[in-house]
């Protein structure tokens, strides 16, 4: 009996970040990925399926990053990132995301995730304007205000 397709998912997802994990030196390249999902064997309705999810998880990432939730943006994107770790807008999005969280927290670590997915998205696609924009934004000071938070708590 063939895997159940949310199976397939995870399975291939598990197979990405081993692959992620033994590529340390730079991103993954296009042929990786195919590489990947020859070995795999996923048919054409799997890949539909996963490309499918990888859709639904931008999206709704996207929505969440309109909506100024970036703590539901960054659950949703992490997973498109998984599924499409060298997708330009998945990845400028969860730089996004992680830059609009570092506005309402002040945490420093928030700051670099933002900044390595956005050079990410820069490798990838070396002419995104948004994500050139955001790491003009990161490469500034943080100001003041958003350095003591929204409500002006420490």
């Amino acid at each position: 009996m063939p895997e159940l397709p949310e199976k397939r998912l995870q399975t291939y997802i598990e197979q990405m970040l081993k692959l992620q994990h033994e590529h340390r030196h730079g991103p993954l390249r296009v042929e990786e990925l195919e590489r990947l999902a020859a070995e795999l064997g996923l048919s054409q309705a799997e890949q539909d399926f996963i490309d499918q999810k990888f859709e639904d998880y931008l999206y709704r990432g996207k929505g969440f990053l309109r909506h100024r939730n970036p703590e539901a943006a960054l659950a949703e994107l992490k997973q498109a990132v998984l599924i499409k770790p060298l997708h330009r807008d998945a990845l400028y999005y969860l730089a996004e995301a992680f830059y609009q969280k570092s506005l309402t927290s002040g945490r420093n670590s928030n700051r670099e995730e933002a900044r390595h997915y956005a050079e990410r998205c820069l490798q990838s696609d070396a002419r995104h304007e948004e994500a050139l924009r955001l790491l003009n934004r990161l490469y500034q000071k943080p100001s003041r205000f958003w350095q003591k938070g929204i409500f002006g708590e420490d």
